[in-house]
């Protein structure tokens, strides 16, 4: 009913593509995003980019997104406040790398249960 909508990446509209920001996605109820801890140093990401995910979908088939992005850390501001200017932290962004769209068809199980199904993605 509301399909979750895809921002800038490799896709074949060249006005739309490249590197978007992901933020307003990133909040969305039926988007899973998982972050680490930022790096200590600069590096170099070399070679093909892998997701493995174990998902389970009640429906008969279900489209997966994985992406990618590079997290730039929130700028520091000056937000005014009641005591005067004071330092907070302001929006960060968060740039699609690179992304692939995957359609998983699910199958229930003979007790017609949606069984857990292991999807490996090449992003």
């Amino acid at each position: 009913k509301d399909p979750t909508p895809y921002v800038g990446g490799g896709w074949l509209n060249f006005r739309k593509d490249g590197p978007k920001e992901q933020r307003a996605l990133e909040l969305r109820k039926d988007v899973l995003v998982i972050t680490s801890e930022p790096f200590d140093e600069t590096c170099d990401l070399v070679g093909v980019v892998k997701a493995t995910l174990f998902m389970q979908c009640s429906a008969p088939e279900c489209d997966v997104v994985a992406r990618l992005c590079i997290v730039r850390a929130p700028k520091k501001l000056r937000w005014p406040d009641l005591r005067g200017w004071s330092t907070g932290l302001g929006p960060g962004s968060s740039l699609n790398l690179c992304e692939s769209l995957v359609r998983v068809p699910f199958a229930a199980d003979s007790s017609g249960a949606p069984g857990v199904k292991r999807i490996d993605i090449d992003v």
